[in-house]
């Protein structure tokens, strides 16, 4: 091996610099777990391990994915099913869910609604 490919891993005995019980650490051990693999034989028990994720999330994480899905279903109808399109913007969800504004579904809009009425 090259002596320049060399790399030295050195570990210090400083304490950790965080509280175990910070509330920001125990958040991102918690994301850390559902990112977990689970090996699966078949659709039955993929579909079991989908669905235990999905009730792990909370509910304002579910919220904003279906948003999300539902504003690009939105702009790809708009583009007649083409997906090269810029990505949706954020609607600022953090700041409507704050205000206790954020809505659970997209309207369509006129121009996707046209598109949809085409024969």
């Amino acid at each position: 091996m090259d002596e320049s490919a060399k790399i030295v891993i050195q570990q210090d005995n400083a304490y950790p610099h965080i509280a175990t019980d910070d509330p920001r650490f125990l958040k991102a051990v918690a994301q850390g777990k559902r990112q977990e693999q689970h090996l699966t034989r078949d659709f039955d028990e993929l579909i079991a391990v989908v669905k235990v994720a999905y009730w792990e999330l909370p509910p304002p994480t579910i919220n904003a994915a279906f948003l999300r899905l539902q504003t690009t279903m939105n702009k790809c109808i708009e583009e007649k099913g083409e997906n090269d399109f810029k990505p949706v913007h954020n609607m600022g969800k953090v700041h409507l869910a704050k205000e206790g504004r954020l809505p659970l579904s997209i309207r369509c809009s006129i121009t996707a609604s046209e598109v949809l009425s085409l024969p």
